[in-house]
């Protein structure tokens, strides 16, 4: 998951980085923009998503599949 993240976060840099070198052509340094901005969005559902798997396996999850 914080690979995900990590993975997410580098590819916006490098996408915002080279909306700065191409600003002469605005519709591309705008497109750039869109999608650094479109691949950080996940990154907040990835953390939701973690945060209940997390609760999930303290509530013993991983206990009662050892079981079958």
């Amino acid at each position: 998951m914080a690979f995900h993240i990590l993975v997410r976060l580098a590819g916006a840099g490098v996408l915002l980085w080279a909306c700065g070198l191409v600003r002469e052509i605005r519709w591309l340094a705008a497109g750039m923009f869109l999608l650094a901005a479109a691949g950080l969005i996940t990154i907040p559902f990835s953390l939701i998503a973690l945060k209940q798997r997390l609760r999930e396996l303290e509530k013993g999850e991983l206990n009662e599949a050892r079981k079958y």
